[in-house]
C-alpha cells in the first residue's frame, strides 16, 4: 500500500486556498474598511467577527450535507468546485467596491461591499468543511499521517518568508489598490481540483 502523493498535493490545493483566502481577510479588509470605508474600531471589528460566527452555523450544514451528497465526482468535488467558483467572482468584486466608494462616498458601495463579504464567506463556508473531509476519503486509513504531514505542508507554503514581501505590498497599498491575491489561488486550485477524483479507496 503506497501513498498517492500526486493526489494527496491536490487536495492539498484546497487547504491552500483557504489559508490565502484567510490571510487576505483579516490583514487586507480591515485596512479597506478603515481606510477606504472610513469605519470605526467598532464596526470593522463586528464585520470581522461575522466569519466566526457563520461558521458556528454554516460549517457544520455543508459538512453534512456533503456527507450525504451523491454525484458522479464525488460528495465533496461538487461543494469544492462551486464554493471557489463563487469566491473568485466575489473577491474580485469586493476592490471595485472599495476603490468607488472612495472616490465617491455612496452609502450603496458601502452596503454592496458589506453583502458581497457576506456572500464571499458563506461561499468559502461552502467548501471548507468538504476540503477537510475530502483526504481521508481518497486516503486508505494507514496511510492518513502520512497524508496529513503533505496536506499541512501544501498550507504552509501560504507562510513561507518569500511571502512577507506580498504581504507587506498589501499592508502599504491596500487603500490605493484593494486587490485581493488570493483569487489567484482559488484559481490554481480550482483547475487542479477538476481532475481530483473524490472517491475512497479501498482501505
Amino acid at each position: 500500500m503506497k501513498l498517492n502523493t500526486k493526489r494527496t498535493v491536490l487536495v492539498g490545493l484546497a487547504f491552500l486556498s483557504i489559508s490565502a483566502f484567510w490571510q487576505m481577510y483579516d490583514n487586507v479588509v480591515p485596512l479597506i474598511l478603515a481606510n477606504n470605508f472610513q469605519l470605526d474600531e467598532s464596526l470593522t471589528g463586528l464585520i470581522m467577527a461575522a466569519d466566526n460566527i457563520l461558521a458556528l452555523f454554516l460549517l457544520p450544514l455543508f459538512g453534512g450535507i456533503s456527507d450525504k451528497c451523491n454525484t458522479k465526482i464525488g460528495r465533496r468535488m461538487p461543494f469544492i468546485l462551486i464554493g471557489t467558483a463563487m469566491a473568485v467572482i466575489l473577491m474580485n468584486i469586493l476592490p471595485f467596491l472599495a476603490t468607488g466608494y472612495f472616490t465617491g462616498k455612496s452609502a450603496g458601495l458601502l452596503i454592496g461591499f458589506v453583502a458581497v463579504l457576506g456572500l464571499l464567506l458563506i461561499s468559502m463556508s461552502t467548501y471548507r468543511s468538504p476540503a477537510v473531509a475530502l483526504m481521508p476519503d481518497v486516503t486508505p486509513k494507514p496511510l492518513r499521517s502520512k497524508g496529513n504531514a503533505i496536506i499541512n505542508l501544501t498550507r504552509c507554503h501560504r507562510r513561507d518568508p518569500g511571502h512577507r514581501p506580498v504581504h507587506d505590498l498589501q499592508q502599504r497599498y491596500a487603500r490605493q489598490y484593494p486587490r485581493l491575491e488570493s483569487s489567484g489561488y482559488h484559481r490554481h486550485h480550482r483547475r487542479a481540483e477538476h481532475w481530483l477524483p473524490d472517491h475512497p479507496e479501498k482501505e
